[in-house]
Order: C-alpha cells, then sequence, then structure tokens
C-alpha cells in the first residue's frame, strides 16, 4: 500500500490525513528571500574596471600575447621606502619608550629612596625601644639583687643576734 501512495501527492495528502500527521508543503529556494547577509554584494566599480581593462586592451584574453614587463626596481624602491617609513615610526616610539622609562626609573628611585629612610626611622624607633627595655629590665634586676642581698644580711643579723643571746 505504501508503494502507491508514494508516487501519488493527492493520495500522499490524504494518507498523511489518516495518520494524524500534517502535511508540509516545500517551497522552491526561489521563491524564498534570501537574509540580506547571504545576498551577494555587486560592486558596480568592479564590474566597470573589469569592462574597461578588457575593451583598452583586447589581447589581455589571448593565451598568445606576452605579458608586459614588470618594473622590479621601483617595486624595490618602494618597498625600501615603505620600510623606511615604518622604520622611522618605529625610532620614533622607541624614543617614547626610552622617555618614559627614564621618568619610571626616576619615579622608582625616588620611591626606593623614600622607603628606605622611613624603614631605617623605624629601624631606629624599635632600636631605641628595644634599648630603654634593656636598661629598664636592667635596672629591675639590679633592684632585685639589691634586695636580695638586703634580706640576706638582715637574716645574717637576725642569725648572728641569736646566737649571741
Amino acid at each position: 500500500m505504501d508503494e502507491n501512495i508514494a508516487g501519488d501527492p493527492a493520495q500522499l495528502a490524504t494518507h498523511s490525513a489518516e495518520t494524524s500527521r500534517p502535511v508540509v508543503k516545500r517551497v522552491d529556494s526561489d521563491e524564498t528571500e534570501r537574509p540580506p547577509s547571504a545576498q551577494q554584494r555587486h560592486d558596480d566599480e568592479s564590474d566597470e574596471r573589469s569592462d574597461a581593462m578588457s575593451e583598452d586592451d583586447p589581447a589581455i584574453d589571448d593565451p598568445a600575447h606576452r605579458l608586459s614587463a614588470f618594473d622590479w626596481n621601483d617595486l624595490h624602491a618602494r618597498y625600501h621606502a615603505a620600510i623606511s617609513k615604518c622604520q622611522g615610526e618605529e625610532n620614533e616610539l622607541m624614543q617614547e619608550f626610552q622617555n618614559l622609562m627614564t621618568y619610571f626609573r626616576i619615579w622608582a628611585e625616588s620611591g626606593h629612596v623614600h622607603e628606605t629612610n622611613r624603614t631605617y626611622h623605624r629601624l631606629q624607633t624599635r632600636s631605641t625601644y628595644v634599648r630603654h627595655c634593656e636598661d629598664t629590665l636592667e635596672q629591675k634586676r639590679s633592684h632585685y639583687i639589691n634586695v636580695v642581698k638586703a634580706f640576706e644580711s638582715a637574716l645574717n643579723l637576725l642569725k648572728a643576734s641569736s646566737l649571741g643571746c
């Protein structure tokens, strides 16, 4: 039964209705509009140029026609001129870079000198604090030694007085 349906479009529509599938009608590509991005652009200038070239020199299309000589010296001269221009721009950029690096070096050195001075002052402050703490500790130690000597001498006096009684 499927073989007979494949050949006749009317039977295909009926068969599709029987199987409850929607009938999809295909459209030719000529009937659909292409999106703008897919449409090809035609440059009128390029067409005019190619027409003008072929009209001016009909022998271009002839394979027996010999190509005109190319001016290699002019190509070399244009190359060297372009490279010289690029080299000049590169030299200007290098000079600007050198100037900026000089500024950066001055800035970095001044920051380094400033930080070195700051850290030196901080070291001096901490050293003074530690010396003060050491001096205070030495005074306390001397005081405790004197207190212990006083207790020892008092104890010795007590011992001497208790022995002599």
